[in-house]
């Protein structure tokens, strides 16, 4: 795989995670509204992480092969030395 190509789905994957997050955000908000039970939430959760936990592996692979394409947001703030 190019690195650039890589990029680019890494990016798209960064994206599909924020719009599964926003799922999982948006149905248990709807519990309480009576939308979904909670049972029905705890298996479509579990659905939706395995999604993202592939989509993780992914682009944990893409990063392993490009650390240049590593976003500053999953970079992190860097530890301070230890003195």
């Amino acid at each position: 795989m190019k690195r650039d190509f890589a990029l680019t789905i890494d990016s798209l994957l960064f994206g599909i995670m924020a719009s599964l997050e926003n799922v999982i955000t948006r149905m248990k908000d709807n519990i309480e509204r009576g939308n979904i039970s909670e049972e029905e939430f705890k298996v479509y959760l579990s659905y939706l992480a395995k999604s993202m936990t592939e989509g993780i592996k992914l682009s944990n692979e893409l990063h392993a092969k490009f650390p240049d394409i590593v976003p500053d947001e999953v970079k992190g703030t860097p530890r301070p030395p230890k003195r």
